[in-house]
């Protein structure tokens, strides 16, 4: 099989596989009978029908579904990190690493699978954090700002007014 220049796909689309990959799908399925032959032949057969896929007409879109997602887990494992290190100082450069991607492609693929930009990503997240600690009575709005990674207490006021609507103080005021 040699390989096909990659085209354009679409979103969404029905194509017709090849009577190869068809009858690869038929004969794992024809193992299910036999438990031994499936430890033994399925993976062989998964492969062979995902190597008739790939050769196909629909090949490009599986191929374009597979990269989507990868980046999608990527980008998952960022915000994970992001997550479990709120007082961490990030760069788009450092998170683009940890994905392992360029650091346009990181902004990009970022930017789609959350809606915003790291930076505003990891600032939410500090502040939802914030509200929290606030709400818990665990800390004074001091302790909490430098907690969730702020160096300066006046901007975490102003960053929390900004998403919140109130400051810092009257959330920790209302306390139950």
């Amino acid at each position: 099989m040699s390989p096909r220049p990659p085209t354009r796909v679409e979103a969404v689309g029905v194509y017709r596989l090849p009577s190869s990959a068809l009858n690869a799908t038929l004969g794992l399925v024809r193992l299910m009978d036999d438990p031994a032959d499936v430890r033994v032949l399925a993976d062989g057969l998964k492969r062979e029908v995902l190597y008739r896929v790939l050769g196909s007409e629909a090949g490009d879109a599986l191929l374009q579904m597979v990269r989507a997602e990868e980046k999608l887990a990527d980008i998952g494992r960022v915000t994970d990190w992001m997550h479990r290190h709120l007082e961490a100082p990030v760069s788009v450069e450092d998170l683009a690493s940890r994905a392992q991607m360029s650091v346009s492609a990181f902004y990009r693929a970022f930017r789609y699978a959350t809606g915003t930009t790291p930076a505003q990503y990891h600032k939410m997240l500090r502040l939802h954090e914030a509200r929290h600690l606030l709400m818990l009575r665990s800390r004074n709005v001091t302790s909490v700002s430098e907690a969730v990674g702020y160096a300066s207490p006046a901007q975490f006021s102003r960053d929390y007014k900004r998403a919140f609507g109130s400051a810092p103080i009257h959330d920790a005021r209302r306390r139950p």
